[in-house]
């Protein structure tokens, strides 16, 4: 009676499971040896295991760090350099008071800057941190509202 029992695939939910270096290369499409070097430096560190000196180590990444990983290698697609990423991170974290502030923050590219957007505002945080850009947000409902007060009373 030594039948083996199948092994069930394990299914986890890709928010709550840790990710290798190998898994983070494939995904986000930096080299294990960024990946190393960014730890070291103290750019993107893994947050579900640190990593250690040398490539032998077993780091682990979370979903938001994969996330962050993909986003900076996007912007840097749009050509902002590694000094530049290193400045909105570090900005990122003491203005908002972020851990991962490339996963945890709407990043998007205006020219050359980069900014930081939100319902209520779009912020410069590479060429002027912290200046607010020209937001226009127009609520339609209300407009009309207001619109068909002002009508109502004109009519009356």
């Amino acid at each position: 009676m030594d039948e083996k029992r199948p092994r069930r695939a394990r299914r986890t939910d890709p928010v709550v499971r840790a990710y290798g270096v190998g898994e983070v290369e494939k995904l986000t499409g930096i080299s294990r040896i960024t990946l190393h070097v960014w730890d070291r430096n103290a750019f993107v560190r893994p947050s579900l295991s640190p990593g250690g000196k040398g490539t032998g180590n077993r780091r682990k990444y979370s979903f938001s760090d994969v996330v962050a990983l993909r986003v900076i290698k996007r912007l840097r697609g749009e050509g902002v350099p590694i000094r530049a990423l290193k400045k909105v991170a570090q900005y990122l974290k003491e203005r908002e008071g972020v851990e991962n502030p490339f996963a945890e923050r709407v990043l998007a590219m205006s020219g050359s800057d980069v900014v930081m957007v939100s319902p209520e505002e779009v912020i410069s945080v590479l060429e002027k941190p912290g200046q607010y850009l020209l937001l226009l947000n127009l609520n339609l409902e209300d407009e009309a509202k207001v619109l068909r007060a002002e009508i109502s009373e004109s009519v009356a």
